[in-house]
């Protein structure tokens, strides 16, 4: 965040989407060798040395599939910022003293769509529901001196697509 916040917004896009690129090819290099190695203990037949002899091929399994899982959801994340596809928060200014106000502009890619807006500073300081009825909303909020410094804001959305196949 350091960096990305002092470049612009293609900038910022490409070098987060290296970053993610990166991610993921870590992630499934991890996914990969954790599935080898449970492989390659169950063909040995590895056993633990403690009293019990556990096969060690058993806890190996259990990482392996957090790995695996935790790939495709990096695989996943790639696409979604590849396709443009990502949720924005997009402030009108980079920072608010103590009483001023923040006006947010939100882009989906997706609407309809009901969300919710977390403001967090050291926990939950306010929460907002959001109905977008079309590709951007733009709310302002009044920014307490409670809330500065380091306030971050994040925006959940859940897609409100009519339902077709209802009899």
């Amino acid at each position: 965040t350091l960096v990305l916040e002092h470049l612009g917004a293609r900038a910022h896009r490409w070098l987060e989407t290296f970053a993610i690129l990166v991610a993921a090819m870590l992630a499934i290099a991890f996914a990969y060798y954790s599935v080898r190695l449970s492989y390659q203990s169950w063909d040995f037949n590895d056993i633990s040395t403690g009293n019990d002899a556990t096969p060690l091929w058993i806890p190996q399994v259990s990482m392996a599939i957090g790995a695996i899982v935790f790939a495709i959801a990096m695989v996943d994340e790639l696409v979604l910022q590849w396709l443009g596809k990502r949720v924005q928060v997009i402030p009108d200014k980079k920072e608010y003293p103590g009483g001023d106000t923040a006006e947010l502009r939100v882009q989906a890619p997706w609407y309809p769509a009901g969300g919710l807006v977390t403001w967090r500073r050291s926990g939950i300081v306010k929460t907002e529901r959001i109905t977008l009825t079309g590709p951007t909303t733009t709310g302002k909020v009044p920014i307490a001196d409670a809330m500065v410094p380091n306030i971050g804001v994040q925006v959940d959305l859940v897609g409100m697509a009519a339902r077709t196949d209802d009899n």
